[in-house]
């Protein structure tokens, strides 16, 4: 969770609008370093660091990475978002509005609309998400049609203002005009510990109302006053299973959630009451405030200020309906983890094997993801260039299934709210910065996507990886350079790897193959046209395994290419006494890079998928 820190400095950058300040990061530097920076850049340009230290501009080269200071921030999964998983292991939280015959559509953070090709998905998260219908903010720029609270600068769970409950209070805060099956509300307040003060905490209570023209049921929470817990109740003879929750000093956060039949409240995610739902709709949600005496404005002498912030009225979106797809390739992703890819497994999962069997019929609450099957030809992706960086998400309020994910793609442009990102497949992305976490910048130069596909080179079945049967013992890829790119001064093959064994330092004399590869044998080769370069083993520092993969970038002389079609292969050689054996590894990821500068070996932890690989 983070929260913008906004500075009163003089802003002589460009990019931002005349609304606000520029948003600070914490950029962390090679040498551990932090110190805080305005990262601006000119659309066309590259990207910059404005230091609060000093005038001069930064290197940008220089930082791991840019952070959003860890202050909490809701970000709640507020467009009805699904985890969307790619092949290159980046994943991007998308809108999804239609299922075509070619892909899947979508928007990206509310603001960009994707359409992302069959061939290019991983998986999709499957869990039912939600939508928001309403939200009420305390921030002055965003108050559209409040509930009826004063907002005041002050304590806040976001931005720099709450709503005031007064002394006295007893009115409507969300309206709900259309009828939810399924959906909920959630807020934050301003908790007390009665503990601290004992009889300064102000009394007041929430009610959820469920009303037709004829009757009503009242969903009562006591959120604030003398007892040290958290109370529910149902006015009225209906009666719900209630869990003890204690106050705790500090922002809290109340989420009420039904479906047709039932109704959960939960407080920082832990169950507060459970039950059953009456069969009518919710009309509005409401708060009371006991009238005090004595004191300024009638709060009472010591009595800490009731606020609230962040309300929020959200309807559910059921899991998404796949169009039927054929071929071993078509998989679920398991809520345990695990993945199904066996076209008679799926079938005996979500439906149960025949009467009498010992598997019986499962349903979509049992599956985090559909893993698309696999096209023959993964989509071409245009070449791109300038600074690529790695953009890792928010995590978001009340996330059930996922840590969040990152995309890759060039930096374009940054303004005080958002910023501009170039993807291959996705096209160009206005990315909202409270979505954003953090930014990591990679490289600069030039990219072009050769085979986003995952390859299982070797001999050998391996059942549990993602391409468990083997496709042989040689790849082959074509890229066309011009004049130009060769005369560019770096240029090499990229790919993301596991399962293989290094042939240097250490790990030469520890490795389980160490024979064979010390003569040659089980090397993964790279050729380049027609003529051996070097090896992949070599470039690793230690084994890349199933939970470590590597990303490697292997350089290659410009007297090694030739301006037009060059052929990229990987061959395997066989063990040295037994020919018919070959080491099995997995990659993925494969692109032809020319950075500005040159930078080679291992870079681990690039948008590497290990939720499902």
């Amino acid at each position: 969770m983070v929260c913008a820190i906004w500075t009163s400095v003089v802003w002589n950058g460009v990019g931002l609008s005349s609304a606000g300040e520029p948003r600070v990061w914490q950029g962390v530097e090679p040498s551990g370093r932090r110190r805080a920076v305005v990262l601006v850049c000119p659309p066309g340009g590259r990207p910059t660091l404005e230091s609060r230290e000093t005038e001069a501009p930064l290197v940008f080269e220089s930082y791991e990475r840019l952070e959003v200071p860890s202050t909490a921030w809701v970000y709640p999964p507020r467009r009805g978002d699904r985890w969307v998983h790619l092949l290159t292991g980046e994943t991007c939280p998308v809108a999804v509005t239609r299922l075509t015959p070619n892909g899947l559509v979508g928007s990206l953070s509310g603001r960009s609309t994707v359409a992302i090709p069959w061939g290019a998905l991983a998986a999709v998260a499957q869990p039912a998400t939600e939508t928001e219908q309403q939200l009420f903010t305390a921030e002055a720029e965003e108050l559209t049609g409040p509930p009826p609270l004063l907002p005041q600068l002050g304590p806040a769970w976001s931005g720099e203002q709450s709503f005031v409950v007064p002394s006295g209070t007893d009115l409507p805060l969300l309206p709900i005009e259309e009828e939810i099956t399924e959906g909920g509300i959630s807020l934050s307040w301003l908790d007390f510990n009665p503990d601290d003060s004992p009889g300064a905490n102000a009394e007041w209570s929430l009610e959820l109302v469920f009303k037709s023209k004829d009757s009503s049921e009242i969903l009562s929470f006591s959120m604030g006053g003398t007892d040290r817990e958290i109370a529910a109740r149902w006015e009225g003879e209906r009666r719900c299973d209630v869990r003890a929750v204690s106050h705790r000093k500090g922002w809290r956060h109340l989420r009420v959630q039904w479906n047709a039949g039932e109704i959960v409240a939960l407080i920082d995610n832990e169950i507060l009451a459970t039950g059953t739902r009456p069969d009518l709709p919710c009309a509005e949600l409401r708060v009371r405030r006991a009238a005090t005496g004595g004191g300024e404005n009638g709060q009472g002498i010591n009595r800490p200020e009731v606020r609230l912030d962040d309300l929020r009225l959200f309807r559910s979106i059921p899991p998404l309906t796949f169009p039927p797809r054929h071929g071993e390739r078509t998989g679920l992703w398991l809520a345990s983890g695990d993945v199904l890819y066996q076209p008679d497994l799926v079938e005996r999962f979500l439906n149960g094997d025949p009467p009498g069997g010992r598997l019986t019929q499962r349903d979509w609450r049992f599956v985090r993801g559909v893993i698309p099957q696999l096209d023959p030809e993964a989509p071409a992706a245009p070449p791109l260039e300038g600074w690529w960086v790695r953009l890792d998400w928010q995590p978001r309020y009340g996330e059930r299934w996922e840590e969040p994910g990152s995309l890759r793609g060039v930096l374009e442009e940054v303004t005080d709210s958002s910023l501009v990102l170039r993807h291959p497949w996705l096209g160009t992305l206005n990315v909202p910065l409270e979505a954003v976490a953090r930014l990591t910048p990679l490289w600069e130069g030039r990219r072009c996507e050769l085979d986003p596909a995952v390859h299982h080179l070797g001999n050998n079945t391996r059942p549990g990886w993602s391409a468990p049967a083997p496709e042989g013992t040689v790849r082959k890829w074509t890229v066309n350079l011009t004049n130009e790119d060769l005369r560019r001064p770096f240029q090499g093959l990229a790919l993301t790897v596991r399962d293989l064994e290094p042939t240097g330092g250490k790990w030469a004399r520890q490795g389980i193959f160490r024979e064979d590869l010390s003569k040659g044998g089980l090397l993964t080769e790279v050729w380049i046209n027609n003529q051996q370069i070097t090896d992949l083993n070599r470039w690793l520092d230690a084994p890349a395994t199933a939970d470590d993969p590597a990303r490697l970038w292997i350089p290659i002389e410009s007297g090694n290419l030739r301006a037009g079609m060059n052929t990229v292969e990987l061959r395997q050689a066989p063990a040295v006494q037994k020919p018919m054996e070959f080491d099995d590894i997995e990659l993925w990821d494969v692109a032809w890079e020319q950075p500005r500068t040159g930078s080679g070996g291992p870079l681990r932890g690039m948008g590497i998928f290990r939720s499902v690989r």
